[in-house]
C-alpha cells in the first residue's frame, strides 16, 4: 500500500559530494507514495534507510509492512551514466517548498553535479 506521508530517518554517506554541508550522519525525510529504490551496485547509495533500529519519526504507516519494505532501500542514489550522473530521489525533495531538510541535497545535485 502507498504511504500517505510519514517522516523516516535515513543514513547519509557523508563522504559523497551530494552530502556536502551536512554534518549529522542522519537526516529525517518525508516519504510518501509507493516507490522504493533498491540499493545500487554501480553507483553510490547516498542516503539509505537503516536495516535495523527505529526509523519512523512521525506519520502514518501500515503496521508490519511499511518499515519492513523501506529497510535497506535507498532514498537517494547517484548513478553514473556515460560521462554524467543520474540523481535518483525516492521522494519529492522540495515538497511544497516547506520540507527544508533536503534543500542542500537538491542544491548540491544542481550546482555540484556538473563538476563531477
Amino acid at each position: 500500500e502507498s504511504i500517505p506521508g510519514a517522516h523516516f530517518d535515513v543514513l547519509l554517506d557523508r563522504t559523497h559530494w551530494l552530502t556536502y554541508g551536512y554534518e549529522a550522519p542522519r537526516l529525517t525525510a518525508l516519504v510518501s507514495g509507493e516507490a522504493f529504490l533498491t540499493l545500487t551496485k554501480q553507483g553510490t547509495n547516498v542516503a539509505v534507510f537503516p536495516r535495523r533500529g527505529p526509523i519512523l519519526r512521525a506519520g502514518f504507516t501500515w503496521p508490519g509492512n511499511t518499515e519492513r519494505l523501506l529497510r535497506g532501500t535507498a532514498l537517494l542514489i547517484d548513478e553514473p551514466l556515460g560521462r554524467g550522473h543520474v540523481i535518483l530521489f525516492t521522494n519529492e525533495p522540495t515538497f511544497r517548498g516547506w520540507w527544508r531538510a533536503m534543500d542542500g541535497l537538491v542544491w548540491n545535485a544542481l550546482l555540484l553535479g556538473p563538476a563531477f
